[in-house]
Formats: structure tokens, sequence, C-alpha cells
């Protein structure tokens, strides 16, 4: 990846995550870039197909385009920076991010955020208990403290 699409990336992120809106300055390690659909599953290294993510969310959400919605447990796509309004599908509550739809909620699972105390005043994520399931941790089978 080119010099001039990372800036790109990183400008129009405008310092956060754009899948739990950490601030990088909060961080203690540098943002990735994110392939949003992953080159696993064919996806571009085109502006479009690219996200600032931090390491939670990025180690997490993996190769992953979809999951099970906690709620319904039905086939859900991720949220996708380029085509959803993040404040639609999710918001923080007490420090909890929380899925307001199928795609927030579902997202929330399969991204693992960073604890309230890296968050500063941006308080940001805690999802819940992760249970085993298939021996690895699985973001389908996460017990989730709300929705």
């Amino acid at each position: 990846m080119d010099a001039a699409l990372m800036r790109l990336v990183r400008q129009r992120a405008n310092g956060r995550c754009e899948y739990c809106r950490l601030a990088q300055a909060a961080s203690g390690v540098a943002f990735e870039i994110d392939h949003i659909i992953a080159r696993h599953h064919r996806g571009r290294t085109v502006a479009s197909n690219l996200a600032d993510s931090c390491i939670y969310c990025n180690g997490h959400k993996g190769p992953n385009i979809s999951g099970l919605d906690p709620a319904t447990g039905k086939l859900t796509p991720l949220f996708h920076p380029r085509r959803h309004k993040w404040s639609h599908h999710s918001r923080y509550e007490g420090g909890t991010r929380i899925g307001r739809t199928a795609i927030g909620r579902t997202t929330v699972g399969a991204t693992t955020p960073a604890t309230k105390a890296a968050r500063g005043s941006d308080a940001l994520p805690s999802v819940g208990r992760q249970s085993k399931c298939c021996g690895s941790t699985c973001p389908i089978s996460w017990n989730y403290a709300k929705y």
C-alpha cells in the first residue's frame, strides 16, 4: 500500500478507530489499516475498502464480513465504515458500546473493544465475558451483559 493511500485513510478517520471510535491518542499502540472486505474474500486495496482500526477491533474482526446477531441468531453483515453511519448502528451507554441494530449488535460481538480506562473521557466499550466454543474464542458464543 502506498504512502498516499495510507495518509488518505488516516486523515479520513480523523484519529479514531472506524469500528469502535477509540481515539488514536488514547491507544498505546498504533492503529492498523484494515481491509473492510478482507483480501481473503477478494477485497481490494482501494480507499473505499480500507478503514483505520485499533488493534482490538482489527484483531478480533479478522477476515470476517458477517456474524450472528446475538439477539436473533440471524446471519448479519458487520458494520461497514464506508456504507453505514456509526451512530445509526451503535452508541455508548455508561462506557459500554451498545448495538442499536442487528449490524451494530453483530459488530460489537465481532470486535472486542479496549477497556474503559484506556479510552479516557471517550469511555468506550466493554461487551461482556467471552466463552469458549470450537476450541478458541469465538464471537458467536460471547455472552452479553446488554444488547
